[in-house]
């Protein structure tokens, strides 16, 4: 044992060690929420701002009162399109808001031509063909009804900006951008004005001296006549220094005209209002314009970044967890239960455990890689629907890409799932099987629920990192452009992470903005799904 001095001393050693790794917790934790702070603030910034935008047709003047269309309710912006549309008002019911076929079109009844099948009063039993029998007026009505009644109002304000307003969004600014750029300052707007002025100036000097009557060409002109006359050294020394002025002259001119254009390249776009004045004269800015609404959510994608939206994406990321979590999770804890409860220490269980840990870490690309190879190719028949007389065309489907990240996840969940079997004591299964309980039964009945929380746990990291996986479901042949919804687990798909890749990469500065919101959507659903698992692991800690 050692005596008292000595003990103090290493005492106050641990002491200090551990006040130093206290310290490194509480600086790495402090790290870590500044770097969520500053990733999350730059998300909201880039999904929220200001946009400008051009129109074909002026939104202001398709009201008598010139009201914004934003103000007005469903039945007021039914009528603007039928107004507008006129004989195409049927065109577009039967193109862009029916799923009947165009063929059959004409037959159909019109509790037929949406899906919820809501029908104007008195029409229930008419079809296509009895309305267009109507007069134009009660037919633009029905019509007018009809939409109203199946479509929502976002739905018809994109209705009415791609059909006649032509909205197109020109430029966009980020939201710190919107709030504190937004307009020039004075002193930038005087100078805004002299800057033309001065570069008008600078190219009418520039042109003169340019000019064949210009003190460039005259000086160049007098040196070739001193020396075509033979003068003397010191005349023709002259003569050059003089032409050597003029075009250092020239360079000067053109240096300020650059340097003036791009003073005032650089003042037009100190702020929004002088950057749209400068670039489109004619748009219409809005000031605080919001990527992240109801019509971005429930609209499916689209080549423009206005009119893009991520239902179809929502759909399939959910698809996936769903059929990932059916698949992963009996799977992996039917593992863990017999490395844990039933496998005995032998060298063959011991290198199984081993390799599981190991596949923790490998990276996802390579289980895209195995899912490419084994279950969009091998397992075709299976993962396209084939084999269930399912016409999927290949197996690029949801199944493929689920199975895939199933097995991703499938280490993560087998070892947390062990360390909470290990963690139920063992005094329970003594007392289990003591009162005559098979070792099944005690699994089932007393080992399970107690390391439910454990298990769970697992579960939310395991979902948490399969809907954020790019990189496995490229290899597999997620789409990046899909206009349908997916219907069921042979489904071709897309998901949110494809699509934020997809628009990342995209030149235009829309797609990064559109791509900030489908990132905010994505967290919510990560939190959505984590705290469900949570709720569900607390009610068992119970």
């Amino acid at each position: 044992m050692p005596d008292e001095e000595t003990f103090q001393k290493r005492l106050a050693a641990r002491n200090r060690t551990a006040r130093a790794w206290n310290i490194f917790y509480y600086f790495s934790i402090g790290i870590s929420l500044v770097a969520l702070i500053a990733l999350f603030s730059n998300v909201v910034n880039e999904a929220f701002g200001s946009i400008a935008v051009v129109f074909e047709v002026d939104p202001l003047t398709l009201t008598e009162d010139g009201a914004d269309l934003n103000g007005l309710d469903e039945t007021q912006l039914a009528q603007i399109l039928v107004d507008q549309l006129g004989g195409r008002t049927l065109v577009l019911i039967r193109d862009e808001l029916s799923p009947i076929a165009a063929d059959s079109f004409t037959s159909a009844d019109l509790a037929d031509l949406f899906p919820n099948g809501a029908v104007p009063e008195g029409y229930e039993d008419a079809t296509v063909a009895d309305v267009r029998a109507l007069d134009s007026e009660e037919q633009f009505t029905v019509w007018r009804d009809l939409i109203v009644l199946n479509t929502s109002k976002d739905q018809l304000l994109n209705i009415i900006n791609d059909e006649i307003v032509g909205l197109e969004v020109v430029g966009s600014w980020p939201l710190l951008e919107a709030i504190f750029n937004y307009e020039p300052s004075a002193e930038t707007t005087a100078r805004l004005g002299e800057i033309p002025g001065e570069i008008a100036a600078a190219e009418a000097e520039l042109e003169t001296h340019l000019s064949e009557e210009g003190s460039l060409a005259e000086a160049q002109n007098a040196l070739a006549d001193a020396r075509r006359d033979q003068a003397d050294s010191e005349t023709i020394a002259s003569l050059r220094e003089e032409a050597r002025n003029q075009e250092a002259r020239t360079v000067s001119l053109q240096s300020t005209i650059q340097s003036l254009q791009a003073e005032q390249e650089a003042l037009e776009d100190s702020s929004v209002v002088s950057e749209v004045e400068a670039n489109w004269p004619n748009a219409r800015i809005i000031r605080f314009q919001s990527w992240l609404d109801t019509q971005f959510i429930t609209t499916q994608m689209s080549s423009t970044p206005a009119d893009a939206g991520i239902r179809g994406a929502i759909l399939g990321s959910l698809w996936l967890m769903v059929v990932v979590i059916i698949f992963a999770l009996p799977v992996g804890v039917a593992t863990a239960i017999y490395l844990n409860e039933y496998a005995s220490d032998t060298f063959v269980n011991r290198l199984i455990e081993t390799n599981v840990r190991n596949l923790a870490g490998v990276p996802s690309i390579i289980y895209g890689m195995l899912g490419l190879a084994v279950f969009v190719r091998v397992l075709e028949p299976f993962t396209s629907g084939a084999l269930f007389g399912i016409d999927g065309g290949n197996g690029r489907t949801i199944m493929s890409a689920a199975l895939t990240l199933g097995l991703l996840v499938l280490p993560i969940i087998i070892i947390n799932a062990q360390e909470a079997l290990r963690s139920v004591p063992n005094a329970l299964r003594e007392a289990s099987f003591g009162m005559g309980a098979t070792q099944w039964q005690t699994i089932w009945k007393i080992v399970l629920p107690a390391a439910m929380p454990g298990i769970l746990t697992g579960l939310i990291l395991s979902v948490s990192r399969a809907i954020g996986e790019t990189a496995p479901l490229i290899v597999v042949g997620a789409s990046t452009l899909l206009f349908t919804d997916p219907n069921g687990p042979f489904s071709k798909f897309t998901a949110l992470p494809i699509q934020i890749f997809n628009w990342t990469a995209r030149p235009q500065d829309q797609f990064r903005d559109i791509a900030a919101a489908a990132i905010i959507v994505l967290l919510i659903i990560v939190i959505a799904l984590n705290s469900v698992a949570i709720v569900l692991r607390n009610r068992y800690a119970r």
